[in-house]
């Protein structure tokens, strides 16, 4: 299946960063990448279109309800469950996970018909407002925001280590603590454009990361396992060393090879949130319930319209086809019945008399009879006749008007020897005569030192060897 993919950026930045990949089960392909602007994306934009953006105010929560797959049902649940924190006269559009977090080893998980889901809101509109209006909304089928694009890659890194990733671009620096699809915690920060130097940019890299680990650890008490950088802070090397000493990890990077094939390295760290948007979870797409179906049914449509073009074309072509065959045929007997009129109109040139013409009918059909009669084949006979004397020979004319001649002779030797020598040049000679395609039941009786010859010659016409 092909992908167009695009990250959007934050609502202040009008390039769109887009990928198209080909996606088998959970593998992808690269095809290509480009930055465009937002006019010339939403332009692109069709039914398998996926996106993903930034956005620091969704509304995130965990609460216990019984286990459910329909994401109707859930969404009626999940707004009653972050009412508080959602806005007056604003649609929410809602994504949800199941709530894993590590335990120690020792602690057996709760018994509970009750299960613990992430529940995560954004506004239902907030397509139209990156794109300023543009009706690309009503196209996209999977929406989700850059935090869980990122998680797609480190939950496919480990799905049973608490990873602390940070990835950072020209205009923002996205950390994530997830545990598998669990996502626990996010932050977004805008780079500050009035930085001069690399070391302004470090510093501001070190001291998030720094606070935002020391939250995690002070408030949320749960240990990091992994840490992994990508994107513009893969190449911060200084800042590795730095936050290893807070931390107490070494700095992971992302294999682009275990994400996707024949895409180059330094591609994969510009485009990596658009790669990742294809490989997040489908639970994390924010496209509202409405708008899928509306996706679904026009695709459906699609196919429906397709398949019904097919078959008129394929109607109108068998239709064309017959018609030509008509015409060819109405054309043939057209010029048969011409010929036909011809040859009468001359004959009635020729003879006159119906008692001359009945004389003429009956010499024909006297030739037809004599060239089926199977006496015209004496003369392809002759020499396997004269080769021996018979003692039956029959000619035959089936139902079928094909003659054949039927010879038959029971011939004893005084020794076995003239017995064999005789079957031998006997068979040797009728192998090669072809003249009435002879067909042999011949039987050796060797007690008896008898040979019987039996035989029967078709007569094939048009055949004379």
């Amino acid at each position: 299946m092909k992908i167009f993919a695009g990250a959007l950026g934050g609502t202040n930045n009008t390039l769109v960063k887009t990928v198209t990949v080909n996606k088998v089960r959970n593998k992808l392909r690269f095809l290509n990448a480009r930055t465009m602007s937002m006019h010339a994306f939403a332009s692109k934009v069709d039914e398998g279109t996926h996106v993903t953006c930034e956005y620091v105010d969704a509304v995130s929560a965990e609460s216990e309800f019984p286990p459910l797959n329909d994401k109707k049902a859930f969404a009626m649940l999940a707004k009653s469950k972050v009412q508080d924190q959602l806005l007056p006269d604003v649609r929410y559009a809602f994504a949800f996970s199941e709530a894993t977090l590590p335990r120690a080893s020792d602690s057996a998980p709760s018994v509970s018909v009750m299960k613990s889901y992430n529940i995560y809101a954004v506004p239902a509109d907030l397509i139209t407002q990156y794109s300023g209006g543009s009706t690309m909304a009503g196209n996209i089928a999977y929406l989700t925001l850059d935090q869980f694009s990122m998680m797609a890659f480190s939950e496919k890194v480990a799905t049973d280590k608490l990873i602390c990733h940070a990835y950072a671009d020209k205009s923002q620096l996205l950390i994530t603590f997830s545990y598998g699809n669990n996502l626990i915690y996010s932050r977004i920060s805008s780079v500050p454009k009035s930085f001069d130097s690399k070391e302004d940019r470090l510093n501001f890299y070190y001291e998030t990361l720094n606070l935002t680990y020391v939250y995690m650890r002070q408030s949320r008490q749960l240990p990091v396992d992994m840490l992994i950088f990508s994107g513009l802070l893969k190449y911060e090397k200084e800042l590795e060393e730095s936050v290893k000493n807070f931390s107490g990890h070494e700095v992971q990077y992302l294999e682009p090879s275990q994400y996707i094939s024949d895409c180059r390295e330094d591609i994969f760290d510009e485009y990596m949130l658009a790669i990742g948007c294809c490989l997040a979870d489908p639970a994390f797409n924010f496209v509202p319930v409405t708008n899928n179906e509306l996706i679904s049914y026009k695709q459906v449509l699609l196919v429906v319209n397709l398949c019904f073009a097919v078959l008129v074309l394929a109607a109108f072509v068998a239709c064309v086809l017959k018609a030509a065959k008509y015409v060819e045929l109405r054309g043939d007997i057209s010029s048969r019945t011409q010929r036909l009129t011809s040859t009468l109109n001359q004959l009635n040139a020729v003879i006159g008399d119906e008692n001359e013409l009945r004389y003429y009918n009956t010499y024909i059909n006297a030739l037809r009879q004599r060239e089926t009669s199977p006496i015209n084949a004496i003369v392809k006979a002759q020499e396997l006749l004269y080769m021996n004397t018979y003692e039956e020979i029959r000619f035959v004319l089936d139902n079928k008007n094909e003659s054949s001649v039927i010879v038959r002779k029971k011939e004893t030797f005084d020794t076995y020897t003239s017995t064999y020598d005789f079957q031998r040049k006997y068979n040797s000679y009728i192998d090669n005569f072809k003249a009435l395609s002879p067909i042999a039941n011949s039987k050796l009786r060797i007690p008896d030192r008898t040979y019987d010859m039996d035989m029967q010659l078709l007569n094939n016409r048009g055949t004379d060897e």
